[in-house]
């Protein structure tokens, strides 16, 4: 059942904007509240019986060879919560992969699981902006031929005129069959005051490399006042034309404003 709390702000011209303040999704039934537009086919994305729990229903995602969705191969479920400049986000999501994703391939590819993407400048076009910004947050796995899976997520602003990512890469390998827990806050800001503490299983992300790292990203992750959205499903798999799936549970999602 999908729980969710919409606060209601008043804009500059007096029109009604519904602010998403906290949102929950444990995909027992397909809730509406996702943006479907950047999905093949309501097939595509299905609630099912949880591989490890009969009692429990989760969502299975797919991606086919012949999926593409705005230029690339993706299906991706899309959440707008108008979050933006001084607000903290808090979600949390579960994921599983199946043994499909721990083949052999013939090269190296990446899968996206995650992504907060931005928007170009108020009153600009994709076309007009022109400055190929890459998402400020995302988390991807690395596959290829030695039948691994490898997390990485990478936080700041990229685009033609600057480079400020940060990555951290997991250590370890991802295991089959396996739900694992991923959870972030993020504060959203155009200056250094921006940040990101990426968790797995409710462990630093950073800390699986180096118990001693700063467990916060810090830096900018807005290009403008436009809010970043929210992006879940899979994307990518380019290079290797076969199907794949994942498996979802228990999204959750709370922002504060500061």
């Amino acid at each position: 059942m999908a729980v969710l709390l919409l606060l209601m702000i008043c804009s500059a011209c007096q029109q009604e904007e519904k602010l998403i303040a906290s949102y929950s999704d444990n995909f027992d039934t397909n809730d509406p509240m996702w943006n479907t537009k950047q999905i093949s086919d309501s097939a595509r994305f299905v609630v099912v019986d949880d591989p490890k729990d009969p009692n429990n229903k989760c969502l299975k995602f797919g991606l086919l060879p012949e999926d593409f969705n705005a230029g690339k191969r993706r299906n991706e479920l899309v959440l707008r919560a108008e979050d933006t400049i001084g607000y903290t986000v808090s979600y949390s999501f579960r994921f599983m992969l199946p043994k499909e994703f721990f083949k052999d391939r013939a090269q190296d590819d990446w899968i996206m699981l995650q992504q907060w993407h931005d928007e170009p400048p108020r009153g600009k076009t994709w076309a007009e902006y022109a400055a190929k910004s890459k998402p400020p947050v995302s988390l991807f796995l690395t596959v290829g031929p030695d039948q691994k899976c490898v997390m990485q997520y990478t936080y700041g602003l990229k685009d033609k005129y600057k480079n400020e990512k940060k990555f951290i890469k997991l250590n370890q390998d991802l295991l089959p069959d396996t739900w694992y827990t991923f959870s972030n806050e993020i504060y959203w800001s155009m200056d250094s005051t921006g940040y990101s503490i990426p968790k797995l299983n409710d462990k630093y992300l950073a800390h699986y490399n180096n118990a001693k790292a700063d467990p916060k990203l810090k830096g900018r992750n807005m290009y403008n006042d436009v809010p970043n959205y929210y992006k879940m499903g899979l994307y990518g798999n380019q290079l290797t034309n076969d199907t794949i799936h994942v498996y979802y549970d228990e999204f959750n999602y709370v922002i504060e404003n500061r």
